[in-house]
């Protein structure tokens, strides 16, 4: 009799064992497919390279060779450093190149998947009883629900795929900021000093990611402040104090972390606010509130780098999730969420609602004061609070659902229908988009591939308002190890004699400067050849020139007359206007002599 009666309980356990190796299963499946499609086929990928990620390269490659390890980069209007930090270690490994480059968005895409599970997860779970009596298993079943769908959803999400193949700094921030939180709101629970350590660890660590994250403190003063309200309701002054201790803890090494940025800046003040100056745009925050708010479901970023041009930023199956959760969590602010068994449980750390809208408006102040919005990029750090919003109302609906066998199979189903739409539009309808690799600068590596193709030895003259593209320089000097030669750099135009018969010379035909320089170029050498060009809407951009051999024999006792050199110079002066323009192009231009009748020389930049 004591054997039959203890079978139902042995049959129970082994059932909620088979449960959970199954979730874990299913866990796992889906992390190891966000990472797959962070990391497959990078360096094809976004097609082409863009020049902010040429700058990171370059950013990457002098700390790898020790010329440069700065706190933040004085470059442009300013570089955050942890994505060159984080390249750096990636050359050193892989060796550079765009996908060793690009390797440190998709590991930290991924990263955040996980970090988003342990967060839903931490957020939702159900409060202990008091007695020692381990609880049942289905105490978490809601966040353990949650915690999935939030994590798939990040998981295969355009948006943050799209963010998590490109060398943009932006992608660490929302990898930091789940962290932060989740050690804060396990430190609520534990009541830990090291849990609240570790959150301003991450918290400091953000500042060193993308400009945004200078406002993720503000999320986690949010987070104290609902979260001292709560403990001073129910245990009074005593209860709370742990709070004020903890604040005290996470700041503190939050200010630590972040100690090296601040001193940077306080010798570099005008790089604090650069970036945010440039792009600052408080007349239209109205308007662009709106946009911010239709973004989701709506009309996303028109920028062809960041989004498919007209497409929201979501599906219409990931923004209905998004939208159930956003009105199920204002809902429950006005009201009080429902306790019983039917929709919601009561969570550990009260409802949830209030700090995860909280979270995503303030991650969304940088689109809505700044120009272009709604802005991709700069909305990045509301991602994660939007993706746990999703899993809350999944969860929800699920645990409210009659029948649970049924519910599993439309889950599973609306799943994998919200994957196969999200993967399609990424990797077919934008990745094989010719606005997409118009956007990317495709032609620039053509261009640079072409010209390789040329020469034996290597040795390229490029226009300066080409080679001085941070992508150009980075993929020609540091992935390729071409040599290439600025034909308008420090040198000038002085290695142009005595020419060397294998050397192309690359003429731009994209502005009316460049091709001044390419006339001048055919009077000193009018045998010179074309062997190639590349078009673009049936005009060329790009002509190769090789010098006839006579030319390379005859130069070096034959000076470039005054008529010419002054041509040439008016030419130079032209160029370099047009360059300095350009403010990618800030702090990269060599020196410019003029040209001299009777001036020779062989140098050219290595």
């Amino acid at each position: 009799m004591k054997s039959s009666s203890r079978a139902p309980a042995s049959v129970g356990k082994t059932s909620r064992l088979s449960g959970r190796c199954l979730y874990g299963v299913a866990v796992a499946a889906v992390f190891a497919a966000a990472l797959g499609a962070r990391v497959w086929n990078l360096d094809g990928i976004p097609p082409g390279f863009y020049l902010d990620e040429g700058v990171y390269g370059l950013c990457a490659s002098d700390i790898v060779d020790g010329s440069d390890r700065p706190a933040y980069f004085n470059r442009l209007w300013g570089v955050d450093a942890m994505y060159a930090y984080l390249a750096a270690v990636s050359f050193k490994i892989f060796g550079a190149s765009v996908f060793s480059l690009r390797l440190v968005a998709g590991l930290a895409g991924a990263l955040t998947v996980a970090g988003i599970f342990l967060l839903t997860f931490e957020i939702f779970r159900r409060p202990r009883p008091p007695s020692e009596v381990r609880p049942p298993e289905s105490v978490d079943d809601f966040a353990r629900f949650a915690a999935f769908v939030a994590a798939f959803v990040a998981a295969f999400c355009r948006w943050h795929i799209n963010f998590s193949r490109i060398a943009f700094q932006g992608i660490l921030l929302p990898a930091v900021s789940v962290f932060a939180f989740y050690f804060l709101f396990r430190a609520f629970r534990t009541r830990a000093q090291r849990d609240f350590a570790l959150s301003g660890l991450f918290l400091g660590l953000g500042f060193y990611t993308y400009l945004p994250a200078r406002l993720v403190p503000v999320a986690a003063v949010l987070a104290f402040l609902i979260r001292w309200r709560r403990q001073a309701v129910a245990g009074g002054k005593t209860g709370a104090e742990y709070i004020s201790r903890g604040a005290a803890t996470a700041f503190a090494a939050m200010a630590m972390a972040s100690a090296p940025l601040w001193i940077h800046f306080i010798h570099h003040p005008e790089f604090f606010a650069a970036r945010a100056r440039e792009v600052l745009d408080t007349g239209s925050a109205a308007a662009n509130l709106v946009k911010v708010a239709l973004m989701f479901g709506v009309e996303g970023d028109a920028n062809p780098r960041h989004n498919i041009p007209g497409y929201p930023m979501f599906s219409l199956p990931l923004f209905a999730l998004f939208a159930g959760g956003f009105f199920l969590a204002v809902k429950n602010m006005i009201i009080g969420p429902p306790c019983g068994k039917n929709f919601g449980p009561s969570f550990e750390h009260g409802n949830p609602g209030g700090f995860l809208i909280g979270w995503a408006a303030i991650m969304g102040i940088p689109s809505i004061f700044s120009s272009e919005a709604p802005h991709a990029l700069r909305t990045i750090g509301l991602q994660p609070p939007v993706f746990i919003l999703c899993g809350y109302f999944a969860a929800a609906v699920y645990r409210g659902w009659p029948r649970k066998k049924s519910a599993k199979y439309l889950v599973a189903a609306f799943l994998v229908f919200l994957a196969f739409g999200e993967l399609r539009n990424y990797f077919s309808v934008w990745a094989d988009s010719a606005v997409t690799r118009q956007a990317f600068g495709s032609w620039q590596i053509e261009a640079l591939k072409n010209a390789g193709g040329f020469t034996a030895s290597g040795d390229v003259a490029a226009p300066m308002s080409f080679y001085t593209n941070p992508a150009v320089t980075f993929l020609a000097e540091t992935v390729w190890k071409s040599r290439f030669g600025c034909y308008v750099s420090s040198a000038d135009f002085e290695f142009l004699s005595p020419p060397r018969k294998d050397m192309i010379y690359m003429m731009s035909r994209m502005s009316a400067a460049d091709a001044a320089v390419e006339k001048a170029f055919l009077k000193i050498y009018p045998r010179a050849f074309a062997l190639g060009e590349i078009s673009s809407g049936g005009a060329p951009i790009f002509v190769y020139y090789r010098v006839a051999a006579k030319d390379v024999r005859l130069s070096a006792t034959s000076p470039i007359s005054g008529q010419i050199a002054a041509e040439m110079n008016g030419a130079l002066a032209a160029v370099r206007a047009a360059c300095e323009a350009a403010p990618w192009l800030a702090g990269q231009l060599g020196r410019c002599d003029s040209v001299s009748p009777s001036r020779r020389a062989g140098n050219y930049r290595r």
